[in-house]
């Protein structure tokens, strides 16, 4: 009977653990989407950084001015959230499958891109719109 006892308890450590890391492994999108959720991710109008990278969790006026690039290399690509500001599951898949990279700066997206000479639409747009190319 001990030994049932035992196997029983190394299952629910095993169990325990595999939740732990699915939980890790999805924090990321659980940020993205508590970010959604807690505040409406705005374009903020300001100066964008396009050196810095960007990864699953960021959220801002870079990240609208990514995802607006990545709508206008394939406007099908982010169809649940679209430009909305937070970078989450949605957007590192849909840069994955376009360029093999699940975080990146502006600046690399438009050289891998082919988009050198794009200007980053979201620091001019007014608050709430979404540029759809």
């Amino acid at each position: 009977m001990k030994d049932f006892f035992k196997k029983k308890q190394n299952l629910y450590i095993l169990g325990a653990l595999v939740l732990l890391f699915l939980a890790y492994y999805y924090m990321g999108d659980i940020k993205a989407m508590l970010k959604r959720s807690t505040s409406s991710a705005k374009n903020e109008v300001g100066d964008i950084d396009e050196n810095e990278t960007l990864k699953k969790g960021d959220s801002g006026a870079s990240v609208v001015a990514l995802q607006n690039l990545i709508l206008s290399k394939d406007s099908n690509s982010l169809p649940k959230y679209g430009a909305d500001g937070v970078f989450g599951m949605e957007v590192e898949n849909a840069l994955y499958s376009q360029i093999g990279k699940r975080q990146i700066s502006i600046a690399a997206y438009k050289n891998a891109t082919g988009l050198k000479n794009t200007i980053s639409k979201a620091a001019q747009m007014p608050e709430g719109q979404i540029v759809l190319n």
